[in-house]
């Protein structure tokens, strides 16, 4: 999924599920990982809904709602705020996996 040079895989470590994204930078592949949590919004707000938490500890929060994805990133916010561009890469990596769809239910 994604560009030759971005996939995006889930995997399950420790009993946990992980979203890896995988980019490249300066020709080659960097791996960013985030622990998924199973949100459960209320369903006229939007579902399904996913965290994404890096070992960091920075979250953010992917709702799939009537009108698209959305997401609380920096990116997302300001590319939406002052762009009006399409998705970021943790709402597109989800969907890429499938896990951002109105059929997912965690």
């Amino acid at each position: 999924a994604g560009t030759p040079a971005e996939r995006n895989l889930v995997i399950e470590k420790d009993g946990q599920r992980y979203l890896v994204i995988v980019r490249e930078r300066k020709g080659k592949p960097y791996e960013t990982f985030y622990r998924l949590t199973w949100l459960d919004p209320e369903p006229s707000i939007g579902y399904p809904a996913w965290r994404l938490t890096k070992a960091d500890g920075r979250s953010y929060d992917v709702i799939l709602r009537p009108t698209g994805p959305t997401c609380d990133c920096p990116d997302f916010v300001y590319c939406r705020e002052y762009h009006n561009t399409g998705a970021c890469k943790h709402c597109k990596a989800l969907q890429a996996v499938g896990l951002l769809t109105k059929e997912n239910h965690g």
